[in-house]
């Protein structure tokens, strides 16, 4: 177990170095002996902390080190774990969980803008919950998360609820942040856009969040540090009395200096975590974003330049390619499988469009332009350094194969969330066909 003056240590020797952003945001799993071979000609510290991994995790996961690696990670994770779990009711107390979460939000200060954020976490929830028993192996899940819009939406849920958390508890932060107050903290490391995931940042998501859904979180740091395997932290989940809670689920992160990856566990991959390995059909596309406008449901998604008003946003994040990669429309985000041969049914789409605050919208004022680096350069010597490619010729990882899926999940707006607490008031149910703008 890693102390606190080593954790410490550890993110200093990467603060000065942000890796490439290549691939897609979330990756698929593929095996750890991929980074057996990836360091087999390194420092002979990472070949054999490398060497030593497979024996207890058997897959990883990559994640774009576009600066929100560490936060796209757990929450990912969260979700991918709660699918593993399979219990319905579960992703529905903890939809209900996240929208307690607002009036935290409120009553210290943060803008009505989180409702932009916390909403569709909570909607995806119960979507997903609907879908179990018989779900889809996580793969809406997958393409949501690598869809760039949505997939900001719900990694920027969990660092306004972490921010939203130091806030309401100062007192139990102030004594890490010998330097500056949490508000300032939270101003400068939290609520930002593209801003990593640091120690004491990683603590307060932590209990706020994880912790409190049941799971632990355990770090793996793969570095140049004594010993022959990956130095571990975890962050359990406690009772009452202050002991940890065993038996319960992990969320595993791998740390290279500057970026993180999910690890798992062989007992971890399930019969559904391989249904999505295995199954031909579902693959990442090699674009940084998963085309959208070959859905007819997407046609009308509006502006969402009103998000860049949070730091570290911008108006590249939401370019809407809009050249279809297939002839065929993207499938419903409700599938069902069948055994082999696999076959997909769409459900109709629960909701309407997504409608932005700003509604004069025209699809011919945008343009598809690559995603340039967030990080601009630094010193070779520092990127040599630290950097895991350094270590190696090879790339990170293999380049994903194309997935011609798309997850057709469309946050709610504002004024459809009044019109449903209108409704529910007066004992009626609401209807899907009405919610229009």
């Amino acid at each position: 177990m890693a102390s606190e003056q080593e954790l410490a240590e550890m993110e200093r020797m990467s603060s000065d170095w942000r890796p490439d952003a290549p691939g897609p945001l979330v990756g698929q799993q593929q095996s750890t002996s991929a980074l057996v071979t990836e360091y087999a000609q390194a420092d002979p510290v990472y070949v054999s902390k490398t060497k030593a991994l497979p024996q207890i995790y058997s897959h990883y996961r990559t994640l774009r080190g576009d600066g929100n690696c560490g936060w796209r990670a757990l929450a990912f994770g969260y979700f991918e774990t709660l699918l593993r779990l399979g219990d319905a009711s579960k992703m529905l107390e903890e939809a209900v969980r996240f929208r307690a979460f607002e009036a935290l939000m409120h009553a210290v200060g943060i803008p009505d803008l989180y409702e932009d954020f916390i909403e569709p976490t909570a909607d995806l929830l119960e979507q997903q919950a609907a879908t179990l028993p018989n779900h889809d192996g996580g793969a809406a899940v997958l393409a949501i998360f690598n869809d760039e819009a949505p997939s900001s939406q719900l990694t920027y849920s969990f660092k306004l609820i972490t921010s939203a958390w130091m806030k309401s508890n100062a007192e139990s932060y102030a004594g890490f942040l010998p330097d500056m107050d949490v508000h300032t903290y939270c101003a400068r490391n939290i609520e930002p856009f593209s801003i990593e995931l640091d120690h004491v940042g990683l603590q307060a998501l932590a209990t706020a969040i994880i912790n409190e859904a049941g799971m632990a979180i355990e770090v793996l740091y793969l570095d140049r540090s004594a010993g022959e395997e990956v130095t571990p932290h975890r962050l359990p989940v406690l009772d009452a009395n202050g002991n940890e809670r065993k038996g319960g689920p992990t969320i595993q992160l791998l740390y290279r200096p500057g970026h993180y990856d999910l690890l798992y566990k062989t007992e971890d991959v399930t019969e559904m975590s391989r249904h999505t390995l295995s199954n031909p059909e579902i693959r990442l596309a090699t674009a940084p974003q998963i085309p959208v406008s070959s859905n007819a449901h997407y046609s009308h998604v509006t502006n969402l330049d009103i998000l860049t008003d949070i730091p570290g946003f911008s108006s590249s994040m939401f370019q809407m390619p809009f050249t279809p990669t297939s002839t065929e429309p993207y499938q419903s985000k409700v599938k069902t499988f069948s055994p082999p041969p696999c076959t997909m049914t769409p459900a109709p789409p629960i909701y309407s469009p997504y409608q932005s605050k700003v509604e004069n919208f025209s699809s011919t004022s945008r343009t598809t332009t690559p995603v340039s680096p967030i990080y601009s350069s630094v010193d070779p010597a520092v990127k040599e350094e630290h950097s895991p490619k350094a270590a190696t010729n090879s790339p990170i990882s293999p380049i994903p194969k194309e997935l011609p899926i798309q997850a057709d999940f469309k946050p709610r707006t504002k004024q459809q969330r009044k019109y449903d607490r209108r409704l529910k008031a007066q004992g009626d149910q609401v209807q899907s066909d009405v919610l229009k703008e």
